[in-house]
């Protein structure tokens, strides 16, 4: 099941945290339906593994799609991070799909994905103030070969490598 968290991040904003949706669509509609849409006090970030286990994996992807373009408009967010289901499919494998998931459909999906990396639409981390967010942390031993200190560096730096792996 997905995992929501609420960070307090500005008074008056909700900044609402979405993990491991699994292609659960209807997780995704019970999530907003009880914490709204994207708005100017509502902004959202989806901590990756949108990929795998569930049957709508394409439809949740499109509606995030969607509703990152559209949010903007009602002065609200949407982050989408890269998870490990994410990272495997790219590699080619489909060992976690749903079994209703045709294997086109799936593979059109990470074509899809690899566009949404390489735009920026999708991320391998975020920060906002003190808040630094990926999807399964780092690791020490990498923290102390990165060429950066500060939080943001990190960021540009994941996010960066991400892009080019995708590339």
């Amino acid at each position: 099941t997905s995992t929501v968290q609420h960070i307090p991040i500005k008074d008056g904003e909700k900044f609402t945290v979405v993990g491991d949706l699994h292609g659960q669509l209807q997780d995704l509609f019970t999530i907003f339906t009880i914490n709204g849409l994207p708005s100017a006090t509502n902004r959202y970030l989806f901590n990756g593994d949108v990929a795998d286990r569930g049957r709508d994996v394409a439809k949740a992807n499109a509606c995030l799609r969607r509703l990152q373009r559209l949010a903007p408009e009602a002065g609200g967010r949407v982050i989408r991070l890269v998870g490990n289901h994410e990272l495997m499919r790219a590699e080619g494998s489909l060992r976690d799909a749903h079994p209703a998931e045709s294997s086109a459909a799936a593979v059109a999906g990470v074509m899809q994905w690899k566009v949404d990396v390489k735009s920026g639409a999708v991320r391998a981390s975020y920060s906002d103030g003190p808040y630094f967010f990926t999807h399964a942390g780092v690791r020490p031993a990498l923290l102390e070969r990165l060429p950066t200190s500060s939080i943001g560096e990190l960021v540009g730096y994941l996010n960066d490598r991400l892009r080019d792996a995708v590339v």
